[in-house]
């Protein structure tokens, strides 16, 4: 990202931030669409490190539930020591700025980061643990 000076045309993934491509006896592989990967890093440089988590979550955990990977994102952040008490909230304001959303992300990036942290509550994460 840093050798890259803004967008140079529209999203080439349909405004997804990142896929993955599953080829045949392959390993998986994270396609970031560095348009949209460069807007993010000019919002909140740390979401893009959160999109990476969520994509790695997707292969590491073999889920396609937005909401799991979502919640294996933090998780997964925070025991890396990515993750604090600050850059959580950072994030959470990061997600709830999507007003609009995909139906798999349900919706709006508020419902997409409520349902990330009842998960999050559910496994009695620290980040989560004052939010009861």
């Amino acid at each position: 990202l840093g050798r890259v000076e803004g967008r140079t045309g529209p999203p080439v993934l349909g405004g997804s931030a990142a896929i993955i491509k599953y080829p045949v006896n392959e390993d998986p592989v994270i396609v970031f669409d560095v348009g949209v990967m460069y807007d993010v890093a000019q919002l909140l440089p740390l979401a893009t490190d959160f999109i990476f988590f969520h994509e790695c979550a997707h292969i590491r955990y073999d889920t396609s539930d937005e909401f799991y990977t979502n919640c294996r994102a933090v998780v997964d952040m925070y025991d890396a020591g990515h993750l604090d008490q600050k850059q959580f909230f950072l994030i959470e304001k990061y997600h709830h700025s999507m007003s609009r959303l995909p139906i798999k992300y349900g919706g709006a990036g508020f419902v997409f980061w409520e349902k990330t942290k009842r998960c999050l509550r559910k496994i009695n994460h620290p980040l989560v643990s004052h939010d009861m």
